[in-house]
């Protein structure tokens, strides 16, 4: 949905982005477990530059899944670059 997205207008974009992070919430919510799930809906927020969602994600993600290496330093990235310093420090 989000590649199909980037050759849209930017209403259709909106629309098939908000589809898109609809469909992954609910096969998040049908099972909890799958990673792949939540992979993809990160990658949807990274990929519109929703840095709260994708900040908040990765929270989710890290509590749910453990202290996975990539899921620590894709947070301390967005941290970082979205100004908190502090955060990503730690």
């Amino acid at each position: 949905a989000v590649k199909k997205a980037k050759s849209e207008d930017p209403i259709k974009q909106n629309v098939s982005h908000t589809e898109a992070i609809q469909n992954f919430r609910q096969a998040i919510s049908l099972e909890p477990t799958n990673k792949t799930y939540y992979e993809a809906l990160l990658k949807v927020f990274q990929d519109t530059n929703l840095k709260y969602e994708a900040r908040e994600l990765l929270h989710e993600m890290i509590e749910k899944f453990g202290e996975h290496a990539s899921y620590l330093s894709q947070l301390c990235i967005r941290e970082a670059q979205d100004g908190y310093l502090v955060q990503a420090r730690e």
